[in-house]
């Protein structure tokens, strides 16, 4: 992951928000939300990568983290340990098939979806943000498909 990649539109860090104080905005819903949404599910499928911040569920713990969605990669689901991806240890990609096996919105948080599913077998719960759950489905069926 040698260039950057852009964050999804439900993935807003603070120094966003210093930078553009409007997406706070955009955080709470509205068409602008929607639009940079559908923009980054149109981006996806074109083939382009993208980061949802997301928080792993292990045991009674949260660890925030992001996801990468890179449709071009060998590996085009991988969860990063930390908030910057980097080589390394940290990544660990998950393989197909992916099945879900549910979706509860408003877990951990209300802007977030908890999303419980296996990849390869090993179970994983995600807790990923509302706006960007369309995405993080789109990544699992293509990479379904593509296995």
């Amino acid at each position: 992951m040698s260039e950057a990649i852009r964050r999804a539109a439900g993935t807003v860090t603070f120094s966003d928000l210093l930078r553009q104080p409007r997406r706070l905005l955009g955080r709470f819903g509205g068409d602008s939300a929607a639009r940079a949404a559908d923009a980054d599910a149109a981006a996806f499928a074109a083939g382009e990568a993208r980061v949802v911040t997301a928080f792993a569920h292990e045991g009674r713990r949260l660890r925030q983290g992001l996801l990468v969605l890179d449709p071009a990669s060998p590996t085009p689901v991988t969860w990063h340990r930390t908030m910057r991806p980097r080589p390394g240890p940290s990544p660990v990609p998950l393989s197909a098939p992916f099945d879900v096996l549910a979706v509860t919105p408003g877990t951990p948080r209300r802007a977030f979806t908890l999303v419980t599913f296996t990849a390869a077998a090993t179970p994983w719960a995600l807790a990923v943000p509302a706006l960007d759950l369309p995405l993080v489905h789109a990544a699992l069926s293509r990479a379904n498909a593509q296995a």
